[in-house]
């Protein structure tokens, strides 16, 4: 019987992705313990690095989130909020 198609969590593609980019462990080594075949590793991992440049600005500097977003991202938390406990 096959197994029914899995999808897997942002934080565990990226967990795995990050141990792939150290490369302290073949692929295969690493997606063993984990019950994930080697395949996908590599596609997570190209797409982690490829958001990289993005986190940076053309100075090499981490780019901070913009202080004028708060106001207008505060203000959405509330409906939000009430939205999910009803």
């Amino acid at each position: 019987m096959r197994r029914p198609r899995r999808t897997h969590r942002l934080a565990f593609t990226t967990q795995m992705a990050l141990a792939a980019i150290r490369e302290e462990q073949t692929l295969t080594e690493l997606a063993q313990p984990f019950d994930v075949h080697p395949n996908p590793i590599k596609p997570w991992q190209e797409h982690r690095l490829a958001g990289v440049p993005a986190i940076f600005d053309s100075e090499g500097k981490p780019v901070a989130a913009s202080a004028g977003d708060a106001p207008v991202l505060h203000a959405k938390i509330g409906p939000l909020t009430w939205e999910n406990d009803c």
